[in-house]
């Protein structure tokens, strides 16, 4: 797509076109990289990046201004990063975009992610579970304590499963609160708290004060370290549900992640009701853009006990849970999804090993 078809001279009109095209093409990110003649715009859709046009220097860095004006960046600053947000609304559209910017060797690059601003829009139905995993998650979150953790690389979808959880626990009497960075969609009456890693109030910080807060659910964005990883426990070993984001590569890989971390497998076999992973891959053309592929390990008695008595081998002991619970790890979603036509072998390869 070329944009400079659709867009007027005005750097003003420019980002407003090139936004809302974004957002119309159902795009997860903008990227604007400034190359050494010219500055290249690409569209993320799906797992790829597409609908790539070049634009001058000078175009660019029009954009790059007006997006950091928006964003309430510094205009002064382009030997370091920068990162803000800004909502963007036209016509029916509305939507929250976050800003991160970058100095590279030929000037500034800009990343926009874009998010829709609409708690509605996040339905458990509607994130792309399975039946009979839409109801695992149903029954995890009707828990009145204990820990649901997902995992999954940036874009998978991690942060729309989340609010799909919350919208779900919205109709229930209990006190919500989350801890952000940054805040990415405004939910009613829940308590939203950001987080300023920067300036010393952190996840860990955040997590301790809010437990004096008297909450029943507390949504942690992600655990990042052992203080964290601890008090998210203590919360969960204390009467409240906890959910958060974790990097590991697979559901159980979140309890190696954990042992890491230094908490002990037996630790986690006694806090942990819920393990997922997740991943967006690109379908076939004609099957849709992209789709999101879950890996959801409820962690029964069965589960708990194994790794109770794991002697130090953490998951590495529930694989043959795994197999007798039957349980779909995310290279036998992928090769179903090939047989049934909808992805290439190269996309089943990617998680075939």
């Amino acid at each position: 797509m070329n944009y400079c078809s659709l867009i007027g001279t005005n750097s003003i009109e420019y980002t407003y076109e090139l936004c809302l095209s974004a957002i119309m093409l159902r795009a997860s990110d903008i990227h604007l990289d400034i190359l050494e003649y010219e500055a290249m715009v690409t569209l993320r859709i799906g797992t790829n990046l597409s609908y790539r046009t070049s634009i001058s220097h000078e175009v660019a860095r029009s954009i790059i201004g007006r997006i950091k004006v928006l964003a309430r960046l510094r205009l002064d600053i382009n030997d370091k990063s920068q990162d803000g947000s800004f909502m963007f609304e036209a016509r029916d559209t509305k939507a929250y975009i976050r800003v991160s910017t970058a100095p590279t060797f030929f000037g500034e690059n800009v990343v926009c992610r874009i998010f829709s601003n609409s708690i509605d829009l996040f339905d458990l139905n509607h994130i792309g579970l399975q039946k009979e995993e839409l109801e695992t998650l149903t029954e995890s979150l009707h828990k009145d304590s204990g820990l649901i953790l997902v995992s999954g690389p940036t874009g998978s979808g991690k942060t729309t499963t989340l609010y799909a959880c919350l919208k779900h626990l919205m109709n229930q009497s209990r006190v919500i609160v989350t801890l952000e960075d940054p805040v990415e969609v405004v939910i009613p009456n829940i308590r939203q708290i950001v987080v300023h890693q920067d300036n010393g109030f952190g996840f860990s910080n955040a997590l301790r004060s809010v437990l004096r807060q008297d909450p029943d659910v507390i949504m942690v964005g992600e655990i990042r370290d052992r203080e964290t990883a601890e008090l998210a426990i203590q919360a969960a070993l204390t009467g409240h549900l906890v959910l958060a984001t974790i990097h590991a590569v697979s559901a159980l890989g979140i309890i190696d992640r954990l042992n890491s971390m230094g908490i002990k497998s037996d630790t986690c076999a006694q806090v942990i009701n819920l393990l997922i992973s997740q991943r967006k891959i690109s379908l076939r053309e004609s099957k849709g853009d992209s789709k999101v592929v879950f890996e959801i390990v409820n962690f029964n008695q069965k589960f708990k006990s194994r790794l109770m008595f794991a002697d130090g081998s953490g998951s590495g002991s529930l694989a043959q849970t795994i197999r007798e619970e039957g349980i779909l790890l995310l290279k036998d979603r992928m090769e179903n999804l090939f047989h049934e036509g909808l992805i290439s072998r190269d996309e089943m390869n990617k998680y075939m090993r």
